[in-house]
């Protein structure tokens, strides 16, 4: 039943990209319909695993960890030694004006917003990956594919249709300012 939860995923991206600009204005689009579509996929990814009796919150170790002792523990040292980082350039170079509103309405908008896209997406990214890697020679295979996917789907679809690959120029900037960050 991993396909439900594909199409699922695929149909948000479609419909953010392509149906709800044309529906709604942009403050109903971005932060009401959006929300709700990434919250519906937690809930059906939530209840295939339910019906499932599928375990997601655990993954067997297949591998010695050289940095902490599990992919956890090496997600929180990477990210902390990049956040320290940036604050390092920043006192160098200086902080910049934040664009984003700090009251608390707005902090809370924006705090349901980045949730419910980070559990819809992780929550169905971690399904598509325990469902389809149980044999050893398609782990690497489903890996890559699930990261391909879930690195497209945070791309705009209008980024796509503006693309050359005649200009190679405009190719390797789109690769190295849409495709590598992710």
């Amino acid at each position: 039943m991993w396909y439900i939860i594909l199409g699922f995923v695929i149909l948000i991206y479609l419909l953010i990209n392509l149906v709800l600009p044309e529906v709604f204005s942009g403050f109903i689009n971005t932060y009401v319909a959006t929300p709700l579509l990434w919250m519906l996929l937690t809930i059906a990814t939530l209840l295939m695993v339910k019906q499932e009796k599928l375990n997601i919150w655990w993954f067997k170790k297949i591998r010695k960890w050289n940095i902490g002792e599990t992919p956890f523990h090496a997600a929180v040292l990477i990210g902390g030694f990049q956040v320290s980082l940036l604050v390092i350039v920043g006192l160098f170079i200086g902080f910049g004006k934040s664009p984003y509103s700090f009251t608390p309405s707005a902090v809370l908008i924006n705090f349901i917003y980045v949730c419910s896209m980070l559990f819809g997406v992780e929550l169905s990214r971690a399904y598509l990956i325990k469902k389809n890697t149980g044999f050893r020679r398609n782990n690497v295979f489903t890996l890559l594919m699930v990261s391909l996917l879930f690195v497209f789907i945070r791309i705009p679809l209008m980024r796509f249709s503006v693309l050359s690959f005649s200009d190679p120029l405009e190719a390797t900037r789109f690769i190295g300012e849409n495709i590598l960050p992710f």
